[in-house]
């Protein structure tokens, strides 16, 4: 992404690289990147993102829209009205 300035001052720096890093790995592989990361110099601060977390929160949200749209089309149909009792002669 490319030389930035920082939202606000980390070890005396004012400027930084922002680099996006997109990984399709396990927990393991995960969680030696974020080792490296904190043991390197040139890294000045880093965050990492769980994306099928926001993934299944997005189709949580999306599954609720559409029962609440379900719902509210059901409620403005008129009900249908009782059938007469048939006259017996």
């Amino acid at each position: 992404m490319g030389k930035r300035r920082l939202a606000y001052i980390v070890r005396k720096f004012v400027d930084g690289f922002y680099i996006l890093l997109t990984v399709d790995a396990d927990g393991k592989a995960i969680h030696e990147i974020e080792r490296r990361l904190r043991v390197s110099e040139p890294v000045i601060k880093f965050i990492s993102v769980r994306v099928d977390e926001e993934q299944k929160r997005l189709e949580k949200i999306k599954q609720l829209r559409s029962t609440r749209v379900k719902r509210s089309t059901a409620e403005s149909a008129p009900a249908p009205e009782p059938a007469a009792p048939a006259a017996t002669a």
